[in-house]
């Protein structure tokens, strides 16, 4: 029996997957079912930043044997052919706040750069096809920061080249590359992580959902 692990930092990402999945409490901010397809779902609720995300994967690879991890929810949008609801599915994802990054590359793991899994990217893209949401794989930049600033936006974009920028993804994808688990983030954009972003925006929800819906076809799909 395969074993899937959901991370969302926020319920509003949470909520709707759950209800799809008809999830149950297994634990504190985790929630479990089991699929037709001999497969076991556990998503859970890790807060905001990356040293929450972090401790959320690290404690569900520790509970439950999770081989492969999704990092669910919002994003701001940096990449320019992004619009309110499109998908960013990783293909990457990077520290934008580490200073310098180098210096990740000098210390075990040796990496910088954190890559999703081939197979879950192509899953994700096919769901998003069936779907018909428009998306991009790309590069996803996390940091302790919600960004929200023309001037901090442009300094992601021209040090990265990330196409979302938002608070979890890398923490969680660092912690599987140690732990051998396989690794993907779905991202929805909801804002445009510039002078008009907003800690709290009316398309949250609507967004969140976008990537709940890609996360559940992966669950019953793979």
């Amino acid at each position: 029996m395969k074993k899937i692990g959901v991370i969302c930092a926020m319920k509003v990402e949470m909520l709707t997957l759950a209800e799809a999945l008809d999830a149950k409490k297994f634990k504190k901010d985790i929630l479990t079912t089991k699929l037709d397809n001999d497969i076991e779902v556990y998503i859970c609720l890790c807060g905001i930043g990356k040293v929450n995300a972090a401790a959320a994967a690290q404690r569900l690879i520790d509970l439950t044997g999770v081989e492969i991890i999704i990092n669910s929810g919002i994003a701001g949008g940096l990449n320019r052919n992004l619009e309110i609801g499109d998908i960013v599915i990783s293909k990457t994802a990077v520290y934008h706040d580490f200073n310098p990054l180098d210096l990740l590359d000098s210390y075990p793991p040796y990496n910088k750069i954190f890559k999703a899994d081939e197979e879950l990217i192509k899953l994700s893209e096919k769901a998003c096809k069936s779907a018909g949401i428009v998306y991009i794989v790309g590069t996803v930049a996390s940091g302790d920061r919600f960004v929200a600033s023309d001037s901090d936006k442009k300094n992601i974009i021209d040090s990265f080249g990330a196409d979302c920028v938002e608070m979890e993804g890398a923490a969680i994808a660092h912690v599987c590359l140690l732990n051998g688990v396989r690794f993907v983030a779905i991202r929805s954009v909801s804002d445009f992580a510039d002078d008009t972003a907003e800690i709290h925006n009316d398309f949250e929800k609507t967004t969140a959902d976008r990537a709940a819906m890609i996360t559940e076809y992966i669950c019953k799909s793979i």
